[in-house]
């Protein structure tokens, strides 16, 4: 009889066990099952354009968004960039910088505010995120 595998319970067969085609489709119904949870990450860039609220398209509602400035800083409390979790804008005192939307995230550029350079015209920012 065939030994399992110590973490996905795969079929593991010895020299003259027997073995059936419904072991194979009960492991790549296993295998299946846990590349579908394994989180992808997507990379990418934009520059900034002072509109008051821009949509980055990603095709899909990211779980998580990680933005880093140019030089990749994250400083001044977030105004920069930073952690996005689904459900939590980048949000300092009244004014949101970054949040997750369907289809992508939102950043946006305060004119009121010297240091908010999330979007602001010329500035690059890279992103990662979680699918």
């Amino acid at each position: 009889m065939a030994t399992k595998t110590a973490h996905y319970q795969l079929n593991q067969w010895e020299p003259g066990d027997d073995f059936l085609r419904s072991d194979f489709n009960e492991d790549n119904a296993k295998i299946d099952a846990a590349i579908k949870e394994k989180p992808e990450f997507v990379f990418g860039s934009y520059q900034g354009d002072n509109q008051t609220r821009r949509h980055i398209e990603l095709g899909f509602r990211p779980k998580a968004v990680f933005i880093v400035g140019p030089t990749g800083e994250f400083a001044d409390g977030g105004k920069e960039g930073g952690l996005l979790l689904d459900g939590h804008a980048n949000t300092i005192g009244s004014y949101t910088h970054a949040e997750i939307e369907d289809g992508g995230f939102a950043v946006y550029y305060h004119y009121n505010i010297n240091s908010s350079t999330i979007n602001k015209t010329g500035t690059m920012h890279y992103y990662m995120a979680m699918r």
